[in-house]
């Protein structure tokens, strides 16, 4: 975002070390994949990288209906290994043409790495097994964001739990953890938090 803004100059060629593994993971890949990022920049800078590396990659971002229709079938039909898409492929999309998920970067909601994932495991999915990678980049914001995430994710089926085996207290101890750390203060409705109690109260 900030090449694209003229904020900062990059050497020619220059990617991001985020940038370069995403690319290395789609080469070594055999089936289509599709790759999740908040940004519309970050999405074509992504669609650029595959291409440079002789990846094939459609870009799915904001845009008219029809041009966003077209280039979802170009990807579906196998004109292109990967689909790089932002929030407007997260709700409603079938995609079970991919094999792999691939997180680029991470909001704070958690329900979105369900519903982005579940883009992919859908019902007439060719595929038994799909893979969900999440690239998040060591000692950065990234990583603090991806953290709180996880956690949310993991209180939410802990608060829904019916019982301490559906959810262990090992594991909600670790969740609890982790938003100490990272999320000072972490609002949480009510309810879920007297759950939360009631659940770790013997920890």
């Amino acid at each position: 975002l900030l090449k694209a803004d003229g904020t900062l100059t990059f050497p020619d060629g220059y990617a991001p070390a985020k940038v370069l593994r995403c690319v290395q993971i789609g080469e070594a890949l055999e089936d289509q994949a599709v790759v999740f990022t908040e940004y519309t920049q970050t999405a074509l800078n992504l669609v650029e990288a595959f291409e440079a590396a002789g990846v094939s990659a459609t870009p799915f971002t904001k845009g008219a209906v029809k041009k966003r229709n077209e280039q979802l079938e170009h990807w579906r039909n196998g004109g292109s290994k990967i689909l790089v898409a932002t929030k407007a492929a997260e709700r409603g999309l079938n995609l079970q043409a991919a094999k792999t998920v691939i997180h680029f970067d991470h909001k704070y909601v958690a329900d979105s790495i369900t519903q982005r994932t579940g883009r992919v495991v859908r019902v007439g999915s060719k595929h038994t097994e799909v893979e969900a990678i999440f690239l998040v980049t060591e000692g950065t914001v990234d990583e603090r964001v991806f953290a709180i995430t996880v956690a949310r994710a993991g209180l939410g089926a802990a608060t829904t739990a019916k019982s301490v085996e559906d959810f262990s207290r090992s594991d909600l101890a670790g969740v609890l953890k982790v938003l100490s750390e990272y999320a000072k203060p972490v609002a949480l409705p009510n309810r879920a938090t007297l759950s939360a109690l009631e659940l770790t109260r013997e920890l």
